[in-house]
């Protein structure tokens, strides 16, 4: 396959956020045979590679990405519309070609704010290998 991958974050890829979104997911794209990595450096990005943006990231960076690569996905984990990243939010979901999701709810939130772009469901791997989860409040 000729177009890469990329997961681009300037925060710390060793934080268990970053593991569970960035690092797992990577892997089991290179299972599959895509050419999948991550960077935190900008310059590395070309214009053939499908970015995949975790989080947030200011408006420069993200225009920056956007003009350098193929296609922007956005992965949305937290609801950044409701709080003071809102602008920051919308900013992103403007200039991305479609958006991944952790949950039905977050989709739901994202087509409030832009109905046309895609979205798809990837929820978070919770592995249970060792014990059924269980809560007992009593």
């Amino acid at each position: 396959m000729n177009k890469r991958i990329l997961y681009y974050s300037e925060g710390e890829h060793k934080l268990a956020s970053a593991r569970i979104r960035v690092t797992n997911f990577v892997k089991q794209l290179q299972k599959l045979g895509y050419n999948a990595n991550f960077t935190s450096n900008i310059n590395y990005i070309n214009s053939e590679d499908i970015v995949i943006l975790p989080k947030t990231a200011h408006q420069r960076v993200v225009k920056e990405i956007r003009r350098r690569c193929h296609k922007l996905i956005w992965d949305v984990c937290d609801n950044y519309f409701a709080d003071e990243r809102q602008d920051m939010a919308m900013a992103i979901l403007s200039c991305c070609d479609s958006v991944i999701c952790t949950t039905n709810v977050m989709s739901e939130i994202v087509r409030k704010h832009n109905s046309e772009k895609r979205i798809d469901i990837i929820e978070d791997p919770v592995y249970y290998g060792f014990k059924e989860p269980s809560l007992d409040l009593n």
